[in-house]
């Protein structure tokens, strides 16, 4: 990763502290060449006399040896820490001179000539083993009123074996190229499908067809992204955006696609009615709080800036609730038409909504489990191996395509694709495949259903008091009395 310091400017006591994860050359997942951290920066002062060095730390996760903690965190010795013992030369950066930590850190000053006001520094230091590393640059001046100043110019260079890609982002690469990949051989699937069965097909059969398409061209620009970023090691910001502009629309399109489904669309009801606009103004909301939040969580992985735990706050909040708000009326839209399809004894939709209905329990214990997980490892202040961290990462996207292609299986075109189409009130229990589509009957063929025994599963869906629903949408009880 290479972090462009030209512009920075360090006040008396200033300090910039970068990061990143690097690979060894034994650890490494892909490459063969030797990785290092190398500093290539003109440091300009702003007057000849002050300061007279400045001191670059490079150091290790594990190696706790900068700065003090006393009532905060120092790491300027100061006459007051002197007094205390703590350090012994003011205006020095303070690091522990343990032989211990000579194996985890290197300490590096670089003077300025009387005469002179800038110093190039260009040191490289070289990665033996797998972590994250810091390249700290301090300057302790000890002058006030801003006479020790300084402007760097220049970059820090994180090189690993197999590129400029930071190490805990790697695997992001090779997981983009496979959800491609995956995607792919299961949109290709469902286009032969429809190809074949393509007088027949549903609207909700193009939606998926659509989002499956979007979903390999999501996944081809991150790997893309990342391929370009890997090579040249230059960060570009449009692009980060871009990148997660499109990631946020998968994941909104998703959403929205099972809520469709769930509501029966094309099965159960024609159309929405007013409740379109619902859906629209959830998935805009839904969109632009988990933009943000996924910006947030990209640049922080970079280690170009740590955002305020605050304001992080006021993003995760509202893209929580707002996602909880969509998985709630997904399980509530699909209680409700497992309901109609139970009471119009439409069998073969029923055994559809069924099977999904199962996917859902199974796909929401697999994130309870995930979350717990994650809420474990925060409590306990713990953290997973960064070299394993892009598991959780990607678990979700996992997770997701895992559910689009259970809605892919069980909406795939069919020879008798017509009978999953929407029909009131139409029996299917003692039709055959030869049977006229659904759409050419009329509401007077309409057939009377009678009661008869039901399996749990329909006995249980019955029982269910849903919240009372939109004028525009069909009213169980009043069906039921119809039925009766």
């Amino acid at each position: 990763m290479i972090k462009d310091l030209t512009g920075t400017m360090l006040n008396d006591g200033g300090q910039d502290i970068l990061r990143s994860y690097v690979y060894s050359l034994q650890d490494t997942p892909e490459g063969s060449n030797q990785p290092y951290i190398k500093v290539d920066v003109q440091i300009t002062r702003q007057v000849f006399d002050q300061p007279a060095f400045v001191d670059i730390a490079f150091y290790t996760g594990d190696c706790k040896s900068v700065g003090v903690l006393v009532d905060q965190i120092y790491y300027c010795c100061t006459a007051d820490l002197i007094e205390q013992k703590v350090c012994y030369k003011e205006g020095s950066l303070i690091y522990s001179d343990d032989e211990k930590d000579s194996k985890c850190m290197a300490v590096k000053t670089f003077y300025f000539d009387k005469e002179k006001a800038d110093v190039d520094v260009k040191y490289e230091w070289p990665i033996n083993s797998s972590d994250l590393y810091f390249v700290h640059i301090s300057n302790c001046n000890a002058e006030n009123n801003h006479k020790g100043d300084i402007t760097l110019t220049g970059q820090v260079i994180w090189m690993n074996p197999y590129g400029y890609l930071p190490g805990d982002v790697f695997m992001h690469l090779r997981v983009s190229l496979f959800f491609a990949i995956f995607h792919t051989i299961v949109f290709v699937a469902f286009m032969v499908l429809c190809v074949i069965h393509r007088k027949l097909l549903l609207s909700i059969q193009y939606a998926i067809l659509v989002v499956l398409l979007y979903c390999i061209v999501e996944a081809l620009s991150w790997y893309i992204y990342r391929v370009v970023l890997n090579n040249t090691g230059v960060y570009s910001v449009p692009a980060l955006y871009f990148e997660v502009f499109l990631a946020n629309v998968k994941k909104t399109a998703l959403r929205v696609l099972l809520l469709l489904i769930c509501m029966g669309l094309g099965t159960v009801k024609w159309t929405l009615g007013t409740t379109r606009m619902k859906i629209a103004y959830l998935a805009l909301l839904y969109m632009f709080f988990s933009f943000f939040l996924q910006v947030i969580k990209e640049v922080e992985s970079l280690g170009k800036r740590k955002f305020d735990e605050w304001l992080v706050f006021l993003v995760v909040i509202p893209a929580a609730a707002l996602d909880t708000c969509f998985y709630y009326w997904i399980i509530l839209s699909l209680i409700r038409t497992t309901q109609q399809l139970t009471l119009r004894k439409q069998v073969l939709k029923l055994q559809v909504f069924k099977a999904f209905f199962v996917v859902l329990i199974f796909s929401g214990a697999v994130a309870l489990v995930m979350i717990l997980y994650q809420g474990y490892l925060r409590w306990n202040s713990k953290s997973m191996d960064w070299k394993l961290a892009w598991i959780i990462d990607s678990f979700w996207d996992g997770l997701f395509f895992l559910l689009l292609t259970a809605v892919a299986f069980l909406w795939r075109p069919r020879h008798n694709n017509a009978r999953y189409g929407y029909a009131e009130f139409f029996t299917e229990d003692d039709a055959d495949d030869n049977q006229v589509p659904l759409e050419t009957i009329s509401v007077s063929s309409k057939r009377r259903v009678n009661k008869d025994n039901r399996d749990g599963f329909e006995e249980a869906i019955l029982s269910i008091d849903l919240p009372t629903e939109d004028k525009d949408e069909i009213d169980l009880e009043t069906e039921t009395k119809k039925m009766d």
